[in-house]
């Protein structure tokens, strides 16, 4: 069963048409979104975005932010792990001591529904790598939105300034690469495909 969130089975069902992509969060890339002000316009993109319920839990508890209507604004569901995930999980937090524990919930909810994961914590995204689990961050994600029409480049920038001002863990190197072209109005995503 699903718990408290939305109860999943394998295959997700998708409006035909309507959705891109299927994302699963953590805690820290929802967070670097909330710093950059952003994160309502999540929903904007039509991807199929969750959360699993311990991660969605932890954000509740680590600030006094009313993490459950930003989650339901930002159009992310919250949904618990159905058994299966949860084995995957126990074999997850044999194979690796970092990431923690509930940041493996968020790998094993992406590897249970076959999603990209979208973290902000390094190590989580290696354990993914290491587990053949697509994985995106931050950046990616802000470019993905003016990609799509859903800000524009001076949005993101401005977005990426706020979250890095405070002092979320944003690559400044490869920051630069994507200020400098969403300061040119196109996406990072577009320059990188043509080279």
């Amino acid at each position: 069963s699903g718990g408290p969130g939305t109860s999943l089975s394998r295959s997700v069902p998708r409006t035909q048409g309507t959705f891109q992509l299927l994302l699963v969060f953590d805690c820290s890339s929802l967070i670097d979104l909330r710093e950059g002000e952003v994160l309502p316009n999540l929903r904007e993109l039509r991807h199929q975005l969750f959360i699993c319920d311990v991660n969605a839990d932890e954000l509740k508890q680590k600030s006094r932010i009313r993490w459950k209507r930003h989650l339901r604004e930002a159009g992310v569901t919250a949904t618990g792990l159905p058994s299966d995930g949860v084995v995957r999980l126990m074999e997850l937090a044999e194979r690796y001591r970092r990431p923690g524990r509930k940041d493996l919930f968020a790998l094993a909810l992406g590897l249970y529904l076959g999603a990209a994961l979208v973290t902000g914590d390094a190590d989580l995204r290696k354990a993914a790598e290491s587990e053949s689990c697509p994985v995106h961050g931050t950046l990616w994600l802000l470019d993905e939105m003016v990609r799509r029409g859903v800000i524009n480049g001076a949005a993101a920038d401005a977005g990426l300034v706020r979250m890095m001002n405070a002092d979320r863990r944003i690559p400044a190197g490869l920051a630069k690469n994507y200020q400098e072209a969403w300061r040119r109005g196109q996406p990072y995503s577009s320059q990188a495909e043509a080279t």
